[in-house]
């Protein structure tokens, strides 16, 4: 039946499963940080011989606590609880209700998998105390066993879980004090476990009440080394929760069942680093999480800024001249926020980032406007080849940019952790857009179209192979937007007329493209496989339709940000309401136009095959106004309301700011 049995005598085959298997002990430690490890003499010793990494406990939704965490850890699938639990405990009906309701929603989690997994190989599961019942009951409900010590479970069972929720409430200042009780109690444990045994010691979740974290994980046990850990979705020193119910099953010789999305974690061949380091990437992750959320919106405004001055430039010089300079100090900021990187500044606090972030911003818009002077044309893309260089050559020596950047990737937030993220998506082929299409247009005019074509489609074909690559970005929805918008700039830069059969056909070629990429990488072992792999064996095997509607979802979740979306909407609004007098001006730029029409595409096609979704859109248009905007000849020619040359080169003014 369901629930709870209490510790009987050993049998015979569970003595026999026991000795085929060796123990595996779990210990629980909900909101076990890196930092905790300082005043944690003990656990500091066990992780000095342990394999290690930082463990990102993101579960289905909010910051995740106990409950979530362990839902998650059994199912290896990302779960919840509801408001109706506190703390750890999950009574057996609470658990039922919880496990059906995983089930119906948009990660189709299997909680009880784990455990499951065990009981259907003939192992036994021994639960210390009622909190850690939900790390191993099967879909039942059940553990074998549920009351005694943990010694006493080590001498009856084969996988054996505890839970100390002693930090989880321990906020503040008493938390170091704590941090000693629990080290004492860990301590205790280890002591009981007997030789060949595997031990993981894990931080499930964030605490009862603060903010989200990354959390130690340590794994100790015959064939761990002293290393970083991965999983096939991460990057070393980096584990989803997750992927610790797999992680176990192989370690037991077991598979890891179709249910489960995680993955067993693995000797990454990286050194480990000390517990300082691994809480300095906490701090890193923390900070630069908060950080991000203030700056996309402050680019937001300065775009509208930029959009409202340049449409209000037809009619006042001061607007125009605050619009070309505003757009100059904007188009450094996406770049610099990546380049920050480079220093520790999350160290320094956040007024250290804005200040090296402004001093880079300012320093590239001086550079624009110097530019600019003797090249209209050179200043309108000498932003967007910045960041196309800076991002390009951080993928090349492996992404260091990008994890942890305000505008990167967070391994708090779990959506990825090595590759190309959306943003650096949106920056890199924006800015292949606009240098293809410009610099084309200026071949064409100087009657070497043939030469542009080929130019504009090796730059595109770069930034799809940096962005798409599996060694390289490993974005499948960046190729699957940018293949499309390449083929739809080279027809407009050739001049060809573009039918609605003819636009069918670039979108079938790019959807055979993406088919055949993603056909390539699931044919790769199920370890080296990335989540587009990964996919394809969803859609051949059922679970693809849920994955498709949770990322739609997030994608128009998004949508809820008003600064982002009001940035896009009033953009769109000023180009349809004044697009009889943007198109001749656009038309002063070679090229131009036709970026201009690939960007929009770019924009809409990324923010639906992206589950950022209209921050792809704002990140695409916020540096294609910025650029555009920023060599200041546009915003005269819209006062002037007329074209002022069509030959690319700007005719030097005194007036030019």
């Amino acid at each position: 039946m369901a629930g709870y049995v209490t510790i009987a005598a050993t049998t015979v085959a569970e003595a026999s499963q026991s000795a085929n298997h060796g123990k595996v002990v779990i210990i629980a430690v909900p909101d076990l940080r890196w930092i905790d490890l300082e005043t944690m003499p003990a656990l500091s010793a066990f992780a000095r011989t342990a394999s290690v990494a930082e463990l990102s406990v993101k579960t289905a939704a909010g910051t995740p606590r106990c409950a979530d965490g362990s839902l998650t850890f059994s199912a290896g699938n990302r779960a919840n609880a509801d408001h109706t639990v506190v703390g750890c405990r999950i009574t057996t009906a609470t658990l039922t209700r919880l496990r059906l309701g995983a089930l119906d929603s948009k990660f189709a989690a299997h909680v009880g998998a784990f455990g499951q997994a065990l009981h259907n190989a003939g192992l036994t599961t021994a639960a210390v105390g009622e909190s850690a019942v939900p790390l191993l009951a099967d879909a039942s409900g059940d553990v074998d066993f549920s009351k005694g010590s943990l010694g006493a479970a080590l001498r009856r069972a084969d996988v054996v879980a505890t839970v100390d929720d002693t930090l989880y409430y321990s906020p503040g200042l008493a938390r170091i004090a704590t941090t000693a009780l629990v080290d004492q109690t860990i301590a205790d444990q280890l002591a009981e476990v007997p030789a060949g045994a595997t031990v993981m010691v894990a931080g499930t979740s964030d605490g009862a009440a603060t903010p989200m974290h990354l959390h130690a994980l340590l794994v100790r046990g015959p064939g761990w080394r002293h290393v970083a850990l991965r999983s096939p979705s991460t990057r070393a020193p980096y584990v989803q929760l997750r992927d610790l119910a797999p992680t176990l099953l192989d370690v037991l010789g077991l598979p890891t069942p179709s249910t489960m999305v995680g993955r067993p974690a693995y000797d990454s061949g990286s050194s480990a680093a000390s517990a300082v380091s691994y809480a300095d990437d906490d701090d890193h992750a923390v900070t630069a999480r908060d950080v991000g959320k203030r700056l996309r919106n402050l680019l937001a405004e300065l775009g509208i800024a930029v959009v409202v001055l340049f449409v209000a430039g037809g009619w006042r010089s001061d607007a125009r001249t605050a619009a070309t300079w505003l757009a100059r100090f904007g188009v450094g900021i996406p770049v610099f926020s990546f380049l920050a990187q480079l220093l520790p500044w999350w160290q320094w606090g956040t007024w250290a980032y804005t200040g090296i972030v402004a001093a880079g911003s300012a320093a590239l818009g001086t550079a624009v406007g110097w530019v600019a002077r003797r090249d209209r044309v050179a200043g309108l893309l000498f932003g967007p080849a910045v960041t196309a260089a800076v991002l390009v050559v951080d993928q090349l020596v492996g992404a260091p940019l990008q994890l942890s950047a305000p505008l990167g990737d967070n391994p708090i937030v779990a959506g990825r952790f090595h590759g190309m993220g959306n943003t650096d998506f949106a920056l890199l082929c924006t800015a292949a857009v606009l240098i293809a299409a410009v610099v084309a247009g200026r071949l064409a005019s100087e009657s070497r179209r043939g030469l542009g074509l080929v130019v504009a489609a090796g730059l595109c074909l770069l930034a799809m192979v940096v962005d798409a690559a599996p060694s390289l970005g490993d974005d499948f929805g960046g190729l699957l937007a940018m293949a499309p918008v390449t083929a739809l700039l080279l027809a407009l830069l050739a001049g060809v007329r573009l039918s609605w059969r003819r636009l069918l056909l670039i979108a079938v070629a790019a959807a055979l493209l993406g088919c055949g990429v993603a056909l390539l990488d699931y044919a790769r072992p199920v370890a080296h496989q990335t989540h587009v792999g990964r996919f394809v064996g969803q859609v051949l095997h059922g679970g693809a339709a849920r994955v498709v509607r949770r990322k739609l979802d997030a994608s128009l979740g998004s949508f809820g940000n008003i600064a982002i979306t009001g940035f896009v909407v009033v953009t769109a609004v000023a180009a349809m309401g004044g697009r009889r007098r943007l198109v001749p001006l656009l038309r002063t730029v070679p090229g131009l136009p036709a970026a201009a029409v690939a960007v929009a595409v770019l924009a809409v096609l990324g923010t639906f095959l992206n589950d950022s979704g209209v921050v792809v859109a704002a990140t695409t248009l916020l540096l294609a106004v910025f650029a555009v905007v920023a060599p200041g000849s546009l915003a005269r020619s819209a006062a002037d309301g007329q074209p002022r040359e069509t030959d690319g080169v700007a005719a030097p003014r005194r007036s030019d700011p």
